[in-house]
Parts: structure tokens; C-alpha cells; sequence
């Protein structure tokens, strides 16, 4: 992220988000892998044998076109700080994004096979329509917060995740939920590439450790999103329990407008 946002501020203009879609693909092409070696009935040693072969080849390709540390940005400041007020808040916002997250990647999939019995493979089909949206989202990310700044993109992401988890907890109709999953997706896209390049922004210490800070709050939710709603569904079931994600949405949307005050 660090490099991306050097990119950014070389370029003047947003591409974070464009980036963050490589790692979507990343994740659509890993359901699509996953249900095609369900389907074939593959153990998952050969599952990830798959995977490991491509990734590792694509890692030392890349690894030489990374750009140069630029050292003179962390001269007389502190390498470990707490975040202000603002990163804070850009850290929380980037905690329910990921609490989003960590539902989707470990609950959606067993939501689905509730609501449509068939094929073991077509299990991850509400994962996959959540993915490939998420993709879309971050694609066209950069032009939708050129055109409509930070907040504006922020408190729509909001709403579509509120409301897509609300229309596939409605419903048992199995089109309806991926496209619900979907929206979900799509409002989650360009959340964590909005939050970081705020964090870059920060004007109290450099972008690597402002970076740092924000990410320490905002990965917290992939740790413990996936339990939360575990331990809920346990007691009441997991359609109540994924409505922890319509919250979320909630609860990013009123923050949107507060951070957006602080960092533009």
C-alpha cells in the first residue's frame, strides 16, 4: 500500500483502489479455483499446490519493480506511533469494512448452501458474485472518487452494504441473495483504498506508519469478524447473525461524514 501510494502521489491522481482490484481477482479467481477442485472432489493438498505454483511465480517476477524506501521521510519522526483522532477514525471505518469482510469470506458461502440445496461446488456461487462485484467496485473506484470525492463514495459504499446483506437476509430466493452478496461486494470495494489514501495524507507523521497505524486498527475486524458471527449464529442462527454486516453499513455511513471533516 506504502508503494501504491507513492505511485499515487507521482501520478496526481487516485489509482489506489485500481490496485486493491488486483487483489479481488486474487480472491475471485481463489473461490472459482476452490469450487472447481470441490467439484472434482481434489484434496486440499492438490488444491494448494494450484494456487501456491502461479503466486509464487507471479511474487519473483515482481519483486524487482519494487520502488525504492524513501528514508528521508522517516528522519526525526517516530517509527511507532498511536493514531491521531482522525486515523482513528479512518481506522475504525476501516475496522467494520473488514468485519464485512471476514463475514463474507467465512460465512457467505455456508449462508448460501442454506438457502439453495444442490452441488457441493455451487456452494461458493454467493462468494463468487460477492468477488467479482468487489473487483467491478475497485476497477471503477478511482473514477467514482474523482468525480465524487472521498465522502460521497464512502456514504454510498455504506449504503449498498446495508442494504444488499439486508436484501439477501429478506429472501431465500438464491438469484436474489448473490445479487444482495454482490452489492455487499461492490460497497466494500473502494472502503480500505479510501481509507489508506487518507492515512497517506496524514499531515502528524509519514504515510508508511501512518499506514501502519490505520492497518493495526482496521485488520483487527479479519481476526474477529469470522468468530463474532460464529458465536451469534451459534445462539440464534447465522441469517440473524450476518445481520452484523447491515450494522456495519450503518455505522460507516454515520462515521463517513465525521472523518470526511478530518482528512480530505
Amino acid at each position: 500500500n506504502t508503494q501504491g501510494l507513492d505511485v499515487q502521489r507521482a501520478m496526481g491522481k487516485p489509482i489506489l483502489s485500481s490496485f486493491h482490484a488486483l487483489w479481488s481477482v486474487g480472491a475471485l479467481c481463489g473461490t472459482l479455483v476452490g469450487g472447481w477442485t470441490l467439484q472434482r472432489n481434489m484434496g486440499n493438498a492438490s488444491h494448494m499446490l494450484i494456487i501456491l505454483i502461479p503466486v509464487s511465480i507471479l511474487s519473483l517476477l515482481n519483486h524487482g519493480f519494487l520502488l525504492p524506501d524513501d528514508h528521508s521521510q522517516l528522519e526525526g519522526k517516530k517509527l511507532i506511533a498511536l493514531p491521531d483522532k482522525a486515523l482513528l477514525l479512518i481506522g475504525i471505518i476501516c475496522l467494520c469494512s473488514t468485519l464485512c469482510e471476514g463475514a463474507m469470506a467465512d460465512w457467505s458461502a455456508l449462508y448460501y448452501q442454506q438457502v439453495l440445496t444442490g452441488p457441493r461446488g455451487l456452494s461458493t456461487a454467493g462468494f463468487t458474485g460477492y468477488a467479482f462485484m468487489m473487483a467491478l467496485g475497485r476497477f471503477s473506484g478511482d473514477r467514482l472518487i474523482h468525480a465524487l470525492g472521498y465522502k460521497r463514495v464512502l456514504m454510498l459504499d455504506a449504503l449498498l452494504i446495508a442494504g444488499g446483506m439486508t436484501l439477501a437476509l429478506a429472501t431465500r430466493i438464491p438469484a436474489l441473495v448473490i445479487i444482495g452478496f454482490g452489492l455487499v461486494g461492490f460497497g466494500v470495494s473502494t472502503i480500505i483504498p479510501i481509507a489508506y489514501s487518507m492515512a497517506g495524507g496524514s499531515r502528524t507523521m509519514p504515510p508508511s506508519v501512518a499506514l501502519a497505524a490505520v492497518s493495526t486498527v482496521g485488520f483487527t475486524g479479519f481476526l474477529i469478524g469470522p468468530p463474532v458471527i460464529g458465536f451469534i449464529a451459534h445462539e440464534v442462527g447465522l441469517r440473524i447473525a450476518l445481520l452484523l454486516v447491515t450494522a456495519l453499513g450503518i455505522v460507516i455511513f454515520l462515521l463517513s461524514s465525521t472523518v470526511g471533516k478530518k482528512i480530505s
